[in-house]
């Protein structure tokens, strides 16, 4: 099977919405329970190197042509929006939870897990939701 513009989109795409669901889902839980999940932290470095070398398998192994097309200016310009809207929403929650331990509403440690996985989620689900605007 060749990798086409469209398989290598579809892989890309399926890698960035299985990181971005695992980090919303953590944050998810430890704002919920206020507690830090029962996942060794390197589990996430894992995943993280595993989709990279997924994405690097595929782009090394594709068409060039089938390469550049798929990460084209469009898919550039959503990952840098994405990217500064994660930033913005890691902003936001450090605001937001750092305000809520103040007030001593949820520990300092689920609070910051829960802000660090808000702002690590974030630029996933924007590109996701870009790309999918776009029609890709």
């Amino acid at each position: 099977m060749p990798l086409t513009v469209a398989r290598i989109e579809t892989i890309r795409t399926a890698c960035y919405a299985a990181l971005g669901l695992t980090f919303l889902t953590t944050a998810v839980w430890t704002l919920a329970t206020q507690s830090i999940p029962p996942v060794p932290s390197p589990v996430y470095a894992v995943l993280g190197l595993a989709v990279a070398a997924i994405l690097f398998a595929v782009s090394a192994f594709a068409p060039r042509r089938a390469v550049d097309a798929a990460y084209d200016e469009g898919a550039d310009r959503a990952w840098l929006r994405a990217t500064a809207f994660g930033y913005w929403v890691g902003i936001g929650a450090t605001v937001v939870l750092g305000n809520l331990i103040a007030l001593g509403r949820i520990p300092p440690g689920p609070a910051f897990m829960g802000a660090a996985m808000l702002m690590a989620a974030a630029p996933f689900a924007h590109f996701l939701l870009a790309e999918a605007r776009r029609g890709r």
